[in-house]
């Protein structure tokens, strides 16, 4: 299986965890179309993307869907810069849904900010980095916090 990998400069992206993620059990038996990443739940407007900070990986498979069948239309007109945004909407409509990152132990593998602070994050103790980003409301899932934040397995952690 051929996959394809989107993240910026700032992101620092583990290969060899990226790599016996995509070869393992849990993504070769997803009887899916792969989009995974981490998974961003909008509350307001029940929106579920892969944040483009840490990065998505795509199977072949769905790239080429979205190419083909989504693209130009899908998104078209939109002038903002939030292409992860973008493409969790395209995807979603051709009905390529966000795979679950969590290894399992139920720890994240995707990360969107820097280890120092994913491994320090405590829910309204932590300041700075906009604390309302990584909360359960826009993840959808529990927070995690201290050494269980991250997976030993990690892919990629943002603003590196």
């Amino acid at each position: 299986m051929t996959f394809f990998h989107v993240s910026g400069d700032d992101t620092y992206v583990i290969m060899d965890n990226l790599r016996a993620f995509l070869e393992g059990k849990q993504v070769r038996s997803y009887p899916g179309w792969l989009y995974a990443g981490q998974r961003i739940y909008v509350h307001k407007n029940k929106t579920v993307y892969m944040g483009g900070g840490s990065g998505y990986t795509l199977s072949r498979e769905s790239l080429s869907r979205v190419v083909s069948l989504s693209f130009p239309k899908c998104m078209a007109s939109a002038t903002n810069f939030a292409e992860d945004l973008f493409m969790g909407k395209c995807l979603k409509r051709i009905n390529v849904e966000p795979f679950d990152d969590r290894d399992e132990r139920g720890e994240y593998r995707y990360h969107g900010f820097d280890p120092q602070f994913v491994f320090k994050f405590r829910p309204g103790v932590t300041t700075g980095k906009v604390e309302g980003f990584w909360t359960e409301q826009m993840k959808g899932r529990p927070v995690k916090t201290g050494l269980d934040a991250a997976s030993v397995q990690s892919v990629a952690f943002h603003q590196m």
